[in-house]
């Protein structure tokens, strides 16, 4: 209270309090002496005192209040605590003052320290270099923290890797710590200790936290995740000149700007990985558009054969495949065939099985001999898991035959126009295509006689196995009665009606497997 009762409120609290005593004094001596202490004067009494001391505390509090400026915040060190003594914080208010502008402006820098980070991802450019995306970032984080030494550590398979660095700025241009520097296999030995790195490892690097080996922090810096969810990606490592960890308040910002660059690092990857994508389906459409050309486009005009083929994938790219190949005026070979697997691995083996059989179709006298070699051809490439189911069928108009062979391919299909019958060709299904090298004869055929009007139905797998809802397959004697069913005439209205049936029967299921079928009517002569 020193030097505090020269100030000019106080006297006037002093002088009103004086008054005030008076007052009740003049008042006590005026009544008598029975009625002096009654209740009714003695709360009379004590209003008096509270209006007097209220009034003093207002003007003691007024003159210092009025001189506050409000309108200068600087960014000083400031004080983070009230005084400790109370007595002069009462009476002293300019120090109650002081520290509450202290913490003002701390919480004005804090805030403005949130708005920059916030903006941080709208500096990213993911197009460019993740070291280029992460050196942006520490432009910004050192100026957050300009006494700090700040090194990043990215994962890197199941190793920690140095990313970037850099050291309190001494001019305009950032300092940034090269990868041979002391402190980076310094630091990271200190990682080492400190934080269980085969725990993450066997952990996939995916926990809320990082596993430390003892029970504490390391004192002398700081060591925060790069965590998105729960997948570590990284660490950050601040180091002061005098060697000590983060502040509370100061490791609030620092994970706050953890979890922004970790957002960083996961978009890049996100960003990369759509880039792949996109070029991946670029390369399928070109892969799908290549496969499609292939096929036959129209249906090979034959004399006294009547020939219609389609292939209906499943995905963007198919697995099944089929050829129609004129070998002569009358005689016609079809093929089929159906890879293990999708996409652009089945792509790529279907494509060499066209390329044999187009290259090598009127080389041999019989499909048993052609499937044979196709067999050896597949099995010196070793393409892998993969192989192929496969069936040849060569149709002769002029002697009103057709002889098959099939490598574990579905039994082809005559549909006797005459009688209404369906049948299966029934012969020994050799190896599938690709499996391993065949011995002499693997691969038997056999000839069955056509009459005018009949046909032979050649199908993949994906026909027998459609579902719909109920789980039930198409199977084979739904796909007898669809042919049984089937208009008499073009070989394509066939092969349509065969696919009405089985979209009606799956309606808006989708179906899972390549969809392939072929169908070679025997005309009659002409006349």
């Amino acid at each position: 209270m020193r030097t505090y009762l020269k100030q000019y409120p106080f006297i006037l609290f002093t002088a009103g309090i004086l008054l005030v005593v008076g007052g009740i004094a003049l008042t006590l001596n005026r009544i008598p002496g029975d009625i002096r202490y009654t209740a009714e004067n003695l709360l009379s009494l004590g209003f008096l005192v509270f209006t007097s001391l209220l009034l003093g505390i207002i003007s003691f509090w007024w003159n210092t209040i009025r001189n506050l400026s409000t309108d200068h915040i600087d960014g000083s060190p400031l004080p983070e605590a009230p005084p400790a003594d109370l007595t002069d914080l009462f009476f002293q208010s300019n120090a109650l003052i002081d520290w509450y502008k202290g913490n003002i402006s701390r919480l004005h820098n804090r805030c403005v320290d949130l708005e920059r980070i916030s903006h941080l991802l709208g500096y990213m450019n993911y197009a460019a270099e993740l070291g280029r995306q992460l050196h942006v970032a520490l432009q910004l984080c050192q100026e957050l923290f300009p006494t700090m030494t700040i090194l990043i550590f990215t994962r890197e398979a199941s190793a920690l890797q140095f990313a970037c660095g850099t050291k309190p700025r001494t001019g305009e241009i950032l300092p940034l710590i090269p990868k041979d520097d002391p402190i980076t296999r310094t630091t990271l030995e200190i990682i080492r200790q400190e934080i269980d790195i085969e725990r993450l490892n066997s952990d996939d690097w995916k926990n809320f936290s990082l596993p430390l080996r003892g029970r504490q922090e390391p004192r002398d810096l700081t060591i925060l995740p790069l965590m998105v969810w729960n997948r570590i990606l990284g660490l950050v490592v601040f180091m002061s000149p005098d060697r000590r960890a983060l502040a509370d308040d100061e490791k609030v910002m620092a994970t706050l700007f953890n979890k922004h660059i970790a957002i960083c690092i996961e978009n890049h990857r996100l960003f990369k990985e759509n880039l792949r994508q996109d070029r991946l389906i670029h390369e399928v459409d070109i892969a799908r558009t290549l496969q499609t050309s292939t096929l036959p486009q129209h249906s090979p005009i034959q004399q006294g054969l009547d020939v219609h083929g389609t292939c209906v994938p499943c995905n963007e790219i198919s697995g099944d495949y089929y050829d129609l190949i004129p070998l002569s005026n009358d005689r016609l070979l079809a093929t089929i065939a159906d890879v293990s697997g999708k996409g652009l691995p089945a792509a790529l083996f279907l494509s060499k099985i066209q390329a044999l059989v187009r290259a090598m179709a009127d080389k041999f006298a019989g499909p048993g001999a052609f499937l044979l070699f196709l067999s050896e051809q597949l099995t010196k490439e070793q393409m892998g898991p993969l192989f192929a189911t496969m069936i040849i069928a060569v149709f002769d108009s002029k002697k009103r035959t057709v002889t098959c062979a099939s490598a574990g391919h579905c039994k082809p299909l005559v549909v006797r126009t005459g009688t209404g019958f369906v049948e299966e060709i029934d012969f020994d299904a050799g190896i599938p295509l690709g499996l391993f090298e065949q011995e002499e004869n693997a691969y038997s055929e056999r000839t069955v006689d056509l009459l005018p009007g009949d046909g032979v139905f050649l199908y993949t797998d994906g026909v027998l196995d459609l579902l719909n809802r109920q789980r039930e397959r198409f199977g084979i004697e739904r796909l007898k009665t669809a042919l049984d069913t089937a208009p008499v005439g073009k070989a394509a209205s066939v092969v349509y009606h065969v696919m009405n049936e089985m979209n009606r029967f799956k309606e808006t299921i989708p179906h899972d497997d390549d969809i392939t079928m072929v169908y070679v009517k025997s005309e009659k002569a002409a006349p």
